[in-house]
């Protein structure tokens, strides 16, 4: 008889255990960046987010993680703060177990949430607070949504309203993640994949036309709202740094985090490829290529 993991909810409960007593026992100071987010939620909080003008250079909304860190603060310190990020990581891996689940199956959602889980970068990241955690969480519901229509309703003509439902859940989580951290904008490239792989090409064209209404108009009057341009110049000041280190370093930096994840993706790609979801092969494929332009990007792919 084969070894059977846990079931998603055991596993997602374990994780936050796990985070929960990190964040009690290794009681450290705060990092530099968990910092500046509590410190400017504070401000938005007091009133401040437009004369402290944080919407000129973050690289994300000022309204979003930083308001949640500064909650947390409010209620239980540092530990407060990490333990919202912790709690929104634990809603990550329950979205992409649900997302691995609608792809393949039960069993496989259980063991891809156990990889996921005792992931390194993604064990660090998750009870880090930064805003990284709440656009990766807002990612994965992303994910889950596109893929929750089943994939053989598309014999009829007509588009399931609950299909459209989903995409414009979707649509909204994906903006929600776009504005928590710009960067995650690139991320479109494989989620649309992922989307057209799930609904089939006859029918990708309603699905992406519900999807893309959503969240460009979300972000869309974000964008125009608050920084009065469909594109915010913060985020291209932001992947213009080096942060003190040559272009040469991090592309080996990149080269040795990224080597072993991007290996077991390219198997599992062609894996894919040979069981006839093609269309799925191709969007694994794009999302590395996301992942290639945008390293801090690194845990949503």
């Amino acid at each position: 008889m084969g070894v059977r993991a846990p079931g998603v909810g055991g596993i997602v409960a374990g994780f936050l255990a796990v985070q929960v007593g990190i964040i009690t026992l290794d009681a450290n100071g705060p990092f530099v960046d968990e910092s500046l987010y509590i410190v400017a939620g504070l401000r938005v909080l007091e009133g401040h987010a437009l004369a402290d003008g944080y919407l000129t250079w973050f690289n994300g909304s000022p309204f979003v993680w930083p308001v949640m860190a500064a909650v947390g603060y409010e209620a239980g310190g540092l530990a407060g703060a990490r333990l919202i990020a912790a709690l929104c990581s634990a809603g990550t891996l329950l979205a992409f177990a649900k997302t691995a689940e609608q792809l393949f199956g039960t069993s496989v959602a259980r063991w891809a949430a156990v990889a996921f889980a005792v992931n390194g970068l993604f064990m660090a990241l998750a009870h880090f607070a930064v805003y990284d955690v709440v656009a990766l969480t807002a990612l994965a519901v992303s994910t889950w949504c596109v893929t929750h229509t089943p994939m053989g309703a598309g014999s009829g003509r007509r588009f399931p309203r609950e299909a459209s439902l989903w995409l414009a859940a979707g649509g909204v989580a994906f903006a929600g993640a776009v504005i928590a951290k710009y960067g995650h904008g690139l991320m479109a490239v494989p989620l649309l994949g992922l989307l057209v792989s799930a609904h089939g090409v006859e029918r990708a064209g309603r699905a992406l036309a519900v999807f893309l209404a959503v969240a460009g108009g979300i972000l869309g009057a974000y964008f125009w709202l608050f920084l009065g341009a469909p594109i915010p110049a913060s985020a291209a000041a932001y992947f213009r740094q080096t942060f003190g280190r040559s272009r040469g370093h991090i592309a080996v930096l990149e080269l040795v985090f990224g080597i072993v994840p991007c290996t077991l993706a390219g198997i599992g790609a062609f894996v894919t490829w040979r069981s006839g979801q093609r269309l799925l092969a191709a969007t694994r494929s794009g999302s590395w290529t996301a992942r290639a332009a945008c390293p801090r990007c690194r845990c949503a792919s």
